[in-house]
């Protein structure tokens, strides 16, 4: 495909390709430029699929689920002193809370909130503890279990609320008592539970209800406190399954990451040519469908590593890194990536590699260039530009 673009809408167009303002303007209308579309087929495209442990990790929300792709848990560490005098104060029930942005009522599946038992369990969200990493080490003493039918409503959003036993306050002198323990929250829930963290607007928290009476011991009234976590986080385990020859997977952190390898040499084989976009296309595979219905994000950067196939090497952002989310244009299914415009570097784009990052749990699968289903398998399209001097 040619096209000629000439006069003042010629004068943007190299303005926004990086050229001097010392150029005479009469020199500028005088040049067209000349734009080339290409299509690149699978076969210039290398791929594969790392497998790279996660870590810990935090957001404003807390995600648990159970599936064969990874478990994840949220733990929760309270801390709270009260004023309480056994002589005056009667304690009536503790109620754990936790909010969530979805309705999940219709669903079948369980949460379970359990208490770490631990001498001593010092952790927080920016600093983890290695051991913290294997939970099965700790004892764990069920606290409560609720269905997804019993979540409750109110205004627009969503709570569990679990009664706990009061064994959990503890005396810590005559006149005061505390909750001090970490908590583990787990689901059977295939698909991810999202729930909100400390750092959002309904945060979890621990009601304790009380009735302290009067001195005289003639009149009470019932009080409520609540206590918030110090600290909570998602920690995920991700297993490593069966990957399904030609096919990508990304999810959150470094579990797996997609890398892909680009030869352009097609289509940069005139060095006066450059590079005006570049967009990648990627079909989602049925594999796991659920996981684009929710909002995702797909980060996409121009990487430069030293190793296609160690996964201990971190790739290194070289000077034309570039970030994007996930486009909303759409072709046939596909997911139209925005990788590079007007980047304008004939030389570094000969051959690149793309390195895909997701912050969500869900994992996203793509057919890659091996897929058995050929129309299924990823392309780019290119254009390109050069200046016509007369």
């Amino acid at each position: 495909m040619f096209m000629k673009i000439s006069a003042g809408l010629s004068l943007v167009l190299l303005l926004l390709a990086g050229c001097s303002d010392k150029l005479p303007l009469q020199q500028l209308q005088r040049a067209p430029i000349e734009f080339r579309h290409h299509i690149l087929t699978a076969e210039h495209i290398q791929d594969t699929t790392q497998f790279v442990p996660a870590a810990l990790g935090q957001s404003r929300y807390l995600q648990i689920c159970n599936n064969p792709w990874a478990e994840a848990q949220a733990i929760l560490k309270f801390n709270y002193l009260l004023a309480f005098n056994p002589t005056r104060d009667t304690l009536r029930s503790l109620k754990f809370k936790i909010y969530s942005p979805t309705d999940y009522r219709t669903q079948g599946f369980q949460l379970h909130l359990a208490r770490i038992v631990a001498d001593s369990l010092e952790w927080d969200e920016d600093s983890v503890a290695t051991d913290l990493a294997d939970l099965s080490t700790y004892s764990r003493e069920l606290l409560v279990s609720v269905n997804a039918a019993d979540q409750d409503t109110l205004s627009n959003y969503y709570y569990w609320s679990m009664t706990l036993p009061l064994s959990l306050m503890t005396p810590n002198s005559d006149t005061t008592h505390q909750i001090s323990c970490s908590v583990i929250l787990t689901t059977d829930a295939q698909e991810v539970v999202r729930l909100y963290a400390t750092e959002s607007i309904y945060d979890p928290m621990i009601e304790i209800e009380f009735t302290r009476w009067d001195s005289t011991g003639d009149s009470s009234r019932t009080l409520t406190v609540k206590t918030y976590p110090t600290e909570d986080v998602s920690l995920a385990e991700y297993h490593q399954p069966d990957l399904l020859d030609g096919r990508l997977l990304v999810n959150q952190g470094r579990a797996y990451r997609p890398l892909l390898r680009f030869d352009l040499t097609p289509v940069l084989d005139d060095t006066s040519r450059l590079i005006a976009a570049i967009w990648l296309h990627l079909y989602p595979d049925p594999l796991n469908p659920n996981a684009f219905d929710e909002e995702f994000s797909l980060a996409v950067l121009c990487v430069d590593t030293s190793d296609w196939n160690n996964t201990a090497v971190e790739p290194v952002l070289n000077r034309y890194n570039y970030q994007s989310g996930i486009t909303v244009r759409q072709d046939d299914s596909s997911l139209v990536v925005k990788i590079i415009d007007e980047i304008g570097s004939p030389a570094y784009l000969r051959k690149f590699e793309l390195l895909l990052q997701s912050e969500q749990l869900s994992t996203l699968s793509f057919y890659g260039t091996r897929a058995t289903e050929t129309v299924y398998r990823p392309w780019i399209e290119v254009v390109t530009m050069k200046e016509e001097l007369e």
